[in-house]
């Protein structure tokens, strides 16, 4: 399992935001929540309680998934529209890191 802080548009890493890769999966992690995850292989993502925690907490959680490869759930109304259809789960209980 690797940990690594987010970056910023000037490439400055982002305190208490974090990918954390364990095997095909990566996974967003604000604070002390683990936020969202993406297959990399699939596409398949996963939110998790926490997803609308904060405006800061949705802001790197819209990165997150652009680049993931996700640019289809890069705001509120197209993640929205995906967990209305059931492409996108959102589950009760998130993993602990």
């Amino acid at each position: 399992m690797k940990f690594e802080n987010m970056l910023s548009d000037t490439g400055n890493k982002i305190v208490n935001q974090f990918k954390i890769y364990d095997g095909c999966i990566t996974y967003f992690k604000s604070y002390d929540s683990v936020v969202a995850a993406v297959n990399r292989k699939t596409g398949e993502t996963w939110l998790y309680k926490n997803w609308e925690y904060s405006n800061t907490t949705r802001k790197y959680l819209y990165q997150f998934l652009w680049e993931c490869g996700r640019s289809d759930l890069s705001n509120r109304k197209k993640l929205e529209k995906a967990i209305k259809e059931g492409t996108v789960k959102v589950f009760a209980e998130s993993p602990e890191f």
